[in-house]
């Protein structure tokens, strides 16, 4: 559903910037052709580095970073710390 809301931004709404907010442990192979076609089309892309701070590896798409396709926003404070007032953590059960 997130490469069809890219792909439509893109082409239907023809936007300058798309933020995602959502971070996976796995590369998703239509959502980065997606990411890469936006990307082309001098769309700004930002996304999310983690959903766990700064306590774990950087998530996809963030990853994408490498390719130059996005731009990976962290949330963290002056001590490098996950900052839990804009990044909260993930409720306990």
């Amino acid at each position: 559903m997130m490469q069809q809301a890219i792909d439509y931004a893109r082409a239907t709404w023809k936007v300058n910037i798309i933020t995602l907010a959502s971070g996976f442990d796995s590369p998703h192979k239509g959502m980065t052709h997606a990411i890469k076609k936006a990307s082309e089309s001098n769309i700004l892309i930002f996304a999310a580095a983690s959903n766990e701070g700064n306590l774990s590896r950087i998530a996809f798409p963030a990853r994408l970073v490498a390719d130059r396709d996005v731009m990976c926003m962290f949330a963290t404070d002056s001590q490098v710390k996950a900052n839990t007032k804009i990044n909260p953590g993930a409720k306990k059960r």
